[in-house]
């Protein structure tokens, strides 16, 4: 009889602790999860801990599916954990050609895509259609006013240089 609930011990104690565990996500307030989910990202910040960041990013981007910040963050997670082609598929998924998406993550792929060796390489073409959707997004957004003057700028199309960058000096 020992030696029966000796052997079962293991899956008890798992079955205890998944019970604990369920018990306290249903019990606990979406909120007070979503904040010991950053706190614990924010403590383990630190090379040692990427395992636990991107644990606590995943779980933070499955709790709050529709804030797009959480996967703006994984993105830029992996792409500076080195794993750049996932980061940039976190990424791009915030800026689908059809739709107006994440502003930020269009302005992310153009600043990336400026870089002296960038993760992928935009035409002009593009540049200008992401951020042209970026400020249509969030039209109160400075930094893809400026670096769509900058875009305009180099283009050669200085009156609507000169638009963007006096919305931008607001």
């Amino acid at each position: 009889n020992y030696l029966a609930l000796l052997t079962a011990l293991p899956f008890l104690i798992f079955a205890g602790a998944g019970t604990g565990c369920y018990w306290w996500v249903r019990h606990s307030s979406q909120t007070e999860v979503l904040r010991r989910y950053e706190e614990t990202y924010n403590s383990a910040i630190s090379p040692d801990n990427i395992e636990l960041q991107e644990t606590c990013l995943r779980a933070l981007c499955n709790l709050q599916p529709g804030d797009y910040q959480y996967r703006m963050r994984l993105g830029q997670f992996l792409v500076k954990a080195g794993r750049k082609a996932e980061g940039l598929q976190q990424i791009a998924a915030l800026a689908p050609d059809n739709l107006l998406g994440y502003p930020e993550a269009r302005i992310w792929l153009v600043q990336q895509s400026l870089l002296p060796e960038p993760i992928q390489k935009l035409s002009k073409e593009q540049i200008e259609e992401q951020l042209k959707k970026a400020v249509e997004a969030a039209p109160d957004n400075n930094v893809a006013h400026e670096l769509l003057a900058g875009y305009y700028i180099m283009t050669k199309e200085l009156s609507l240089a000169e638009k963007h960058l006096g919305i931008a000096s607001r």
